[in-house]
């Protein structure tokens, strides 16, 4: 690798110098940064540098001063590369004079930087008298250029030559891994442990969520013990959901990009894995994944048990879902689709609550989860924690109705309890679910709906016998008993007493 130094006194056109300019693919690595002549010169002396890119105008030291320096000091030649403004032109003139070939105008355009890199990369190679593609084919070099050619990028025959020339005699695997977390910096540092121990792996087409590994070898079984030692530390590192495909051999570095190809082909299946695990194109290559699915009538049947409140049956309705999709192989886009709708569906429920209705639509992401590429597992818990969320919600907001609605009742149960009054016919009145309305009556006064009327029919009884002279079938007829024995029973189940002994306590 030719070593390249970098002085500038601007720390951004430092940077974008070291970022923009794709360095190593050309075979160049930066060897220093510098912000004036004067630290240009002792970096020099420390890191004898073959390229020096320097600004003309700096505090300090100028880039003038530094190139006449290290003409008239610096014994091995060394390449300079000016760079200038339009109204600096005359100072590149004098650097010319002193034997300057290469300047940048700012800004810097990438096509115009390459252009001179691959000049200044033959000069070095002829005077230096060595081949330094050939002699010193960097592994970053090699994984850039893997990588462009997984993707199908262009890459320049003679680097394609040299690769072929370096890594051939071996079958090559591409491998897919993805995590739905961005933790993917856990698993290029394991990753780079295992690459140590062996010479033909290369990390390349780093994302946020995803890497590939290319791994050259002669045991295709050394492709899957480094995958599942791969996968087992990583999940000993860390329990997230970590997916991983790998594509079938190519017997040449060059035909990578079928290897990828099939890799990814396998990891579309990745959302039928119910946990982390290994998926080949071999295992997938002869599967079809459908779009059929009845997926109306599975949100209506769903929607009748979450308006029920029927937990049971609601998580009966996802299982069977889910299993449908992973027996019928039914694309996870289309149960995406399917848990989306109950998701809009479900927030209709919500609408009459405004608070809690911003809430859920805050917790929720719609438009988030459409663009995700979560497995059908991740999928069902999203669908099966909204659908308790919303029953849970339904369930309060009942409660607090019916408890409104309540204080009616109350108030009507008790100016017509003498009556021959039903639960079914309270309901009805006040437009309510009768088994509802007994759970809801029940968990507020502690008892039924009937034993309420009685306990209202039986205080009653005290205060006639206490202030009136009535008779006991009098009373017993007036309080709604039709048969005298049920209301003597009822007076001594409830106050330990005959009513006709009351009066004698």
């Amino acid at each position: 690798m030719y070593k390249v130094l970098l002085v500038d006194d601007e720390p951004a056109a430092l940077e974008g110098m070291e970022i923009m300019i794709p360095w190593k693919e050309w075979g160049f690595t930066i060897c220093g940064r510098c912000s004036n002549g004067k630290e240009a010169i002792n970096e020099i002396k420390k890191t004898a540098p073959h390229v020096v890119v320097t600004d003309i105008k700096m505090p300090v030291m100028d880039g003038l001063k530094l190139i006449e320096y290290i003409r008239k000091n610096i014994s091995d030649p060394i390449v300079i590369i000016v760079i200038s403004a339009y109204s600096e032109f005359e100072y590149a003139k004098k650097a010319m004079e002193y034997g300057v070939k290469y300047y940048l105008l700012k800004p810097i355009i990438e096509e115009e930087t390459l252009g001179i890199l691959k000049e200044i990369n033959k000069e070095l190679e002829k005077r230096l008298g060595i081949k330094d593609i050939e002699k010193d084919f960097d592994y970053q070099i090699s994984a850039n250029i893997i990588s462009k050619l997984t993707k199908g990028k262009y890459v320049e025959e003679a680097l394609k030559n040299k690769l072929q020339q370096e890594y051939k005699s071996k079958a090559w695997y591409y491998i897919h891994i993805e995590t739905g977390t961005k933790n993917i910096s856990k698993i290029i540092e394991i990753a780079d442990k295992q690459k140590k121990t062996k010479k033909y792996i290369f990390i390349v087409n780093i994302a946020p969520t995803s890497l590939g590994i290319v791994m050259g070898t002669e045991n295709k079984e050394e492709v899957y013990t480094f995958t599942k030692k791969l996968l087992k530390d990583v999940l000993d590192k860390d329990k997230f959901g970590v997916y991983i495909s790998i594509g079938n051999e190519v017997l040449d570095i060059l035909e990578i990009r079928r290897a990828y190809t099939l890799a990814m082909k396998a990891i579309e299946f990745k959302p039928f894995m119910k946990s982390s695990g290994i998926l080949t194109y071999e295992e997938i290559k002869d599967k079809m994944i459908t779009y059929e699915f009845e997926r109306i009538l599975y949100v209506e049947t769903l929607f009748e048990a979450l308006r029920n409140l029927d937990y049971e049956k609601v998580d009966r309705i996802i299982n069977k879902v889910e299993e449908e999709f992973y027996n019928k192989l039914i694309s996870p886009e289309i149960f995406k689709m399917f848990v989306i709708n109950v998701l809009y569906q479900g927030m209709r429920l919500m609408r009459e609550d405004e608070e809690n209705y911003k809430l859920f639509l805050s917790k929720y992401d719609v438009e988030g989860l459409s663009k995700s590429h979560l497995t059908i597992r991740e999928m069902k818990q999203i669908l099966i924690d909204y659908s308790i969320n919303i029953m849970n919600h339904m369930d309060n907001l009942r409660d607090k109705k019916a408890k409104g609605v309540l204080y009616d009742i109350e108030g009507y149960i008790k100016s017509h309890f003498y009556e021959r009054i039903t639960l079914k016919e309270i309901a009805k009145k006040f437009y309510i679910n009768p088994v509802y309305l007994g759970q809801v009556f029940s968990k507020t006064y502690g008892m039924s709906f009937n034993e309420y009327i009685h306990k209202l029919r039986i205080e009653e009884a005290k205060q006639l016998l206490e202030n009136t002279d009535m008779k006991l079938n009098e009373i017993a007829q007036h309080l709604g008993y039709s048969n005298y024995s049920r209301f003597i029973n009822k007076f001594e189940s409830y106050l330990k007493v005959k009513p006709s002994d009351y009066n004698e306590r």
